[in-house]
């Protein structure tokens, strides 16, 4: 019996030394982030995150495990306010503050016979509005060209989000050129991957088609 004792205490110890992966705290000034990594390998986000707004308000704080987002989510808008908490784990919202969440583009659906129906919820970045506009303005890189012709203006991209949350189909449906299709279209395609849930339908998740305009504007 003493036996069997010492090799559950052994395998306890075991595992808590291994899920006690060791960690260090990284300050990304330039994105505004605060996380841990693992010392073991620094590419693996492990513990705590957060990021703020370029104001040094929080917009995002969650946890990573082995790299992974991992329990629950909460972001918020300029205001401080919270507008939404999303558990990785169960991969479902928590709390939804509707009306803060809202962005200023179009999703439609249609049933088999092509007329168009309403969402009971529509499909929703996952973040809220204000990281989906904060994420855009990042990774946005206006192009040398359209700088040089002192071009601005809309560029709308269609696309679809399937039931399963996964962005596709991407249509250009106004074009401005000078480059800066190519670049709506890089980053409408980085910033969706993993980011959507999808909209919902008689209770049901449901595809929808989108149209999303990405604005230039030279200062």
């Amino acid at each position: 019996m003493q036996s069997f004792f010492k090799i559950v205490i052994c395998t306890m110890l075991f595992i808590s030394t291994v899920l006690a992966q060791k960690t260090k705290t990284i300050t990304d000034n330039k994105n505004k982030e605060i996380y841990s990594v693992l010392k073991s390998d620094k590419n693996i986000k492990h513990g705590f995150f957060e990021k703020y707004s370029y104001s040094n308000n929080l917009m995002v704080s969650g946890f990573y495990k082995n790299g992974i987002k991992d329990s629950v989510w909460t972001y918020y808008n300029y205001e401080k306010e919270i507008t939404q908490k999303y558990n990785y784990r169960s991969n479902q919202f928590e709390y939804i503050n509707e009306e803060i969440s809202k962005y200023n583009f179009v999703c439609k659906n249609f049933d088999q016979t092509k007329s168009e129906i309403s969402f009971d919820r529509p499909p929703l970045y996952i973040g809220g509005s204000t990281l989906l506009y904060n994420t855009m303005g990042n990774i946005i890189k206006y192009p040398a060209d359209a700088q040089r012709a002192n071009k601005s203006g809309t560029v709308e991209i269609k696309f679809m989000i399937d039931e399963k949350g996964d962005a596709k189909d991407f249509v250009l449906v106004k074009k401005l050129g000078y480059g800066l299709d190519e670049e709506s279209m890089r980053v409408l395609k980085e910033f969706s991957v993993n980011s959507w849930f999808p909209a919902i339908y008689k209770n049901e998740k449901v595809s929808a088609e989108c149209i999303i305009p990405i604005t230039y504007k030279l200062d």
